[in-house]
């Protein structure tokens, strides 16, 4: 599972600032919309994160759950 980063809006790799018709733009904002499988937040943008399927989770959430379940 590699981690992954969501371009903040209007910048070069991130959606367009305003609402569009474009499909990248459409599945960033989406993803971006996600909720973390551990803390139940929005994944967000420019914040790192893994995704496993239709999972997605925070990478300092995986972190607190490794350092609290102690794998």
């Amino acid at each position: 599972m590699a981690a992954s980063i969501i371009p903040a809006a209007g910048s070069a790799f991130g959606p367009c600032l305003k609402a569009c018709e474009h499909r990248d733009c459409a599945e960033l904002r989406q993803m971006a919309s996600e909720l973390c499988v551990i803390c139940d937040e929005p994944i967000r943008y420019e914040r790192l994160f893994y995704r496993e399927g239709k999972w997605f989770y925070h990478a300092l959430c995986l972190l607190r759950e490794k350092w609290v379940v102690g794998v």
